[in-house]
């Protein structure tokens, strides 16, 4: 989700849109950073290294070049939030707002690296929010309320969609663990839930993070994520075992490990940072 502002609206909790800057403690880890003009919701790597970044108050999709910090627009999204990179296809979902409960504009949109065409995946769906990809090539993602609530896969290609579990409660985000099945986060109650993705047997591995967003799996199989609260957790499934590795990034959106090392956090101050959580 949109940090917590949509849940917030919806469920009168706590709302990332009053975030601060974080502070020097805080900062302390970035090995590099940029900055986006608009709330950073979640990010990704391409293929060449550069970081793709979801601008969910601006409806955007920006590539920002590790080199330079340069930061160009791929893609127009209405209210971005997941992303998935399978190749020159960037998969983002649309709709993550608390607008999609009655509009039902949620879904799935594929872009075009090279061109930067766009088509529809899926559409008519509640709050679409965290995505990710399955080995064989197939999108799991959530809807975290409204139209289709639960955690889905799709065949890209097809559309051909069915719901795995409805047993997450506010399913925000999610990834694929080493054992190909995907890991959805619970906002409400700050949990990671291994699904089966083919069965969509479902069973709680970790836990707490509170207010959890979107996060990722280190090559270790442990889970770094971001909280709303501002921490950056390490969620460990084979242990049940949460702890808390830095704090003050207030309005974190998402933490995500990266392939060469550090970890991407976006923030909903617009920052995206690299950090050395070793």
């Amino acid at each position: 989700m949109a940090g917590m502002a949509g849940l917030g609206m919806v469920l009168g909790g706590a709302s990332a849109a009053t975030a601060q800057p974080e502070t020097t403690a805080s900062s302390s880890s970035a090995t590099w950073s940029a900055q986006i003009n608009g709330w950073a919701e979640n990010v990704a790597v391409l293929p060449g290294g550069d970081l793709v970044v979801t601008n969910f108050s601006n409806h955007l999709v920006q590539r920002i070049d590790r080199e330079t910090k340069e930061v160009s627009t791929i893609a127009q999204v209405a209210s971005p939030g997941g992303l998935a990179v399978d190749g020159d296809t960037l998969y983002v979902t649309r709709g993550n707002h608390p607008a999609s409960l009655v509009d039902k504009k949620g879904g799935i949109v594929a872009i075009d690296l090279p061109t930067g065409d766009k088509r529809s995946v899926i559409t008519g769906l509640g709050m679409a929010n965290g995505l990710a990809q399955l080995p064989g090539g197939d999108l799991v993602y959530t809807v975290t309320m409204g139209g289709g609530t639960g955690v889905h896969r799709i065949d890209p290609e097809t559309g051909s969609d069915r719901v795995l579990t409805t047993a997450v409660a506010t399913p925000n985000g999610i990834a694929v663990g080493p054992d190909g099945h995907p890991y959805v986060g619970s906002t409400l109650h700050g949990s990671i839930t291994r699904v089966d993705a083919d069965s969509g047997e479902s069973e709680v591995v970790a836990g707490t993070s509170v207010l959890v967003d979107d996060f990722g799996f280190r090559s270790d199989g442990t889970i770094v994520g971001a909280s709303s609260t501002g921490a950056i957790d390490e969620l460990d499934p084979a242990t049940g075992r949460s702890r808390p590795l830095r704090a003050g990034y207030v309005g974190a959106t998402s933490a995500k490990p990266l392939p060469g090392g550090g970890v991407a956090v976006t923030t909903a101050t617009g920052r995206v940072l690299i950090l050395d959580l070793t």
